[in-house]
């Protein structure tokens, strides 16, 4: 009989234990609300619009919980971000680190915005629009497959095309379109101007010509022909504009 008592006694002590264990634990989340989010590393998104998509609900909003899904969880798949990492600053407060997919342009197909990386590979269909992410146009292709190759008869089109967007977004240049023609000349257009570069051929110095050219421009309409231009020995900086 006092075994059975004693018995009974531990068990019960053993459950007390164990619930004030879990309303403590309880306590704690509860107490661990999500006060403030910092976001690095983005600019397909807002900090808002990253902090809604990864701790819109009730139980995401949670440092405790948001430690337990980011350690044994899935990351949540967020168009065009390739990976994120989540770090518990405090209680109050993470911070998520965007690592990006690296997008160079995009060809529009069916309806969709088909963006690729510096490989021509697709790495996103969208029917959304990015910011500073420029449309490659006269590029033909039978078909387009997410997460293969664009196939394409232009020669180092891909690379010509990084080449460019780097050296638009160097020389803080808003170009949204990049125009090839069938022989593989290129041209732009910055808001009612046309600028025909040419062929491939000394690129990085006419898009350097460009840019202090078309402060003089500004407010006019018409076409900047810099496919003319000779660098190097020789050089005669030949450039003309024809208003429209």
């Amino acid at each position: 009989m006092l075994d059975m008592l004693k018995r009974h006694k531990v068990r019960t002590t053993v459950i007390l234990i164990l619930l004030i264990l879990v309303a403590a634990g309880a306590a704690v989340i509860k107490s661990s609300t999500i006060k403030t989010v910092k976001v690095t590393g983005n600019s397909f998104y807002t900090e808002e619009e990253i902090e809604k998509i990864l701790f819109d609900s009730k139980a995401e909003n949670n440092t405790i919980m948001c430690y337990l899904n980011d350690r044994f969880g899935d990351d949540r798949a967020i168009p065009f971000i390739e990976r994120y990492q989540i770090e518990i600053v405090n209680r109050h407060e993470v911070e998520v680190i965007v690592y990006e997919k690296n997008i160079i342009g995009y060809v529009k197909y069916m309806g969709s915005y088909m963006y690729f990386d510096r490989d021509g590979t697709v790495v996103e269909s969208s029917s959304k629009k990015l910011k500073g992410i420029c449309e490659v146009r006269g590029l033909a292709f039978s078909q387009i497959v997410l997460h293969k190759p664009l196939e394409t008869e232009i020669k180092g089109v891909f690379s010509q095309v990084l080449l460019m967007t780097q050296l638009f977004e160097e020389y803080k240049l808003d170009i949204d379109r990049i125009n090839f023609s069938k022989s593989a000349r290129v041209s732009v257009t910055v808001d009612k101007i046309k600028i025909i570069l040419g062929s491939a051929e000394d690129m990085d110095l006419k898009i350097a010509e460009m840019k202090d050219i078309l402060p003089q421009l500004k407010g006019m309409k018409g076409t900047l022909y810099l496919d003319g231009i000779h660098f190097g020995s020789g050089s005669d900086g030949t450039y003309y504009f024809k208003k429209d």
